[in-house]
């Protein structure tokens, strides 16, 4: 699978993204203040099963606009412009990036970056993602369908809610799970 050895449980992931979050609220520098503003833009990308770059919008509008569930525009549609709910976990709160001026300086560093060059944001935050944590952003996505198959949610609305265009991609990732779970079970 490219995105990761195994799927990421979701829940689990969910958890320690946010304990890992937590433990880096409580230091200081720049290494930290990345740390910190990554996991948060993770929590969100696995909270709402989005790309990489959703979750960044997602974390700057919310920072700008204080709301929890912020619009965000689709990123792979070339041709039409689309938007996307994205939900902001609790567990993230504003006073985590004003109240640590290293937080700060870096979250308007990629404000202004992710504007002139989103794909360079979004390749620094999944290096960032295969170095700290062991796995491509995109196993987050990945996780996220995975999760809401195995609870009976349908194929279709999965994919409304990622905003994937075309269905077959959700039927592979859940495919692709199910089958290594089959191959491990045996008979």
């Amino acid at each position: 699978m490219p995105w990761a050895k195994e799927t990421l449980d979701a829940p689990k992931e969910f958890a320690r993204l946010k304990r890992l979050y937590r433990e880096a609220l409580k230091g200081s520098g720049f290494h930290n203040a990345c740390k910190v503003v990554y996991l948060a833009i993770l929590m969100i990308q696995l909270r709402n099963g989005s790309r990489v770059s959703e979750a960044i919008e997602g974390l700057l509008r919310f920072l700008e606009e204080g709301k929890r569930e912020v619009l965000v525009k689709v990123r792979k549609r070339k041709r039409e412009t689309e938007y996307r709910k994205m939900i902001i976990p609790q567990e993230l709160s504003k006073g985590h990036f004003e109240s640590s001026v290293e937080v700060y300086k870096l979250v308007e560093g990629i404000k202004s970056e992710f504007q002139e060059n989103p794909k360079k944001v979004v390749r620094r935050i999944t290096n960032w993602a295969k170095r700290h944590l062991g796995y491509s952003t995109h196993a987050l996505r990945h996780a996220y369908i995975t999760y809401y198959t195995k609870q009976g949610v349908p194929p279709q609305v999965i994919a409304k809610i990622t905003k994937h265009k075309r269905i077959d991609h959700i039927i592979t990732y859940t495919y692709e799970a199910l089958g290594e779970e089959i191959l491990k079970r045996g008979f």
